[in-house]
């Protein structure tokens, strides 16, 4: 197992589109996967109303992670960002957000005005790679 550097971080985090949002929400530890977009060091998802924009409410503290794994060769990563949640309230964060390339996987036209972007401020970045195993 090596230390990932923070620009292997960088990297594998903008190689992914879907990851996980952790949050404690009235004593429960919730996980949501989530599609993102990097904003600088940021990490920017949607959201409608609802548990994940609830918790943006409070400026929660949250995990966010993202990985790789490769079964055959059992090697892999993962990078995990700590930081506040908050939601984007400013029109022009929105706007620049908006043409980053977010793609959902949710496609529902009919619920497209209810989302909010949603950020991640990190206080923490972190990673760890496995290298493949031997044969």
């Amino acid at each position: 197992m090596r230390v990932l550097s923070d620009e292997d971080c960088a990297t594998l985090l903008g190689s992914r589109q879907v990851g996980r949002v952790a949050f404690l929400l009235d004593g429960e530890v919730e996980i949501f996967p989530v599609a993102f977009v990097l904003d600088g060091s940021a990490v920017a998802f949607r959201s409608t109303i609802g548990t994940k924009l609830a918790a943006t409410l409070d400026h929660a503290t949250v995990a966010f992670e993202v990985d790789r794994f490769e079964p055959a060769s059992r090697a892999g990563w993962s990078v995990v960002v700590k930081g506040t949640c908050e939601e984007v309230h400013d029109e022009a964060a929105q706007a620049r957000l908006d043409s980053i390339g977010f793609r959902t996987w949710i496609e529902r036209p009919e619920t497209e005005s209810q989302f909010r972007w949603v950020r991640i401020r990190p206080y923490s970045i972190t990673g760890r790679a496995l290298p493949p195993h031997p044969a």
